[in-house]
C-alpha cells in the first residue's frame, strides 16, 4: 500500500483528489508539503468488496464510467 500510495502522489495533478478505496493496513505516510503545496485532497471509502472495486476499474478502462468533479 505504502508504495501504491507513494506512485499516485507522483503522478496526481496538482490540485487533484487521491481516493483510497477499502482499507489496507492501519496507516499511510503523506508528505505534509507536498500534499500542502500541491493543494491535494484525500478521501478513504469503505464502498464495494473485491469484484466489485475491479468491475468498476475494467469500466473505467473501457471509458464506460467517469468520474465527477
Amino acid at each position: 500500500m505504502e508504495q501504491t500510495v507513494q506512485t499516485d502522489l507522483r503522478i496526481v495533478a496538482k490540485g487533484g483528489a487521491l481516493v483510497i478505496v477499502r482499507l489496507f493496513g492501519n496507516k499511510i505516510s503523506i508528505p505534509a508539503f507536498a500534499a500542502v503545496a500541491n493543494e491535494f485532497q484525500f478521501y478513504g471509502s469503505f464502498w464495494g468488496n473485491y469484484n466489485e472495486v475491479s468491475e468498476v476499474i475494467e469500466l473505467a478502462k473501457r471509458a464506460q464510467i467517469r468520474h465527477r468533479s
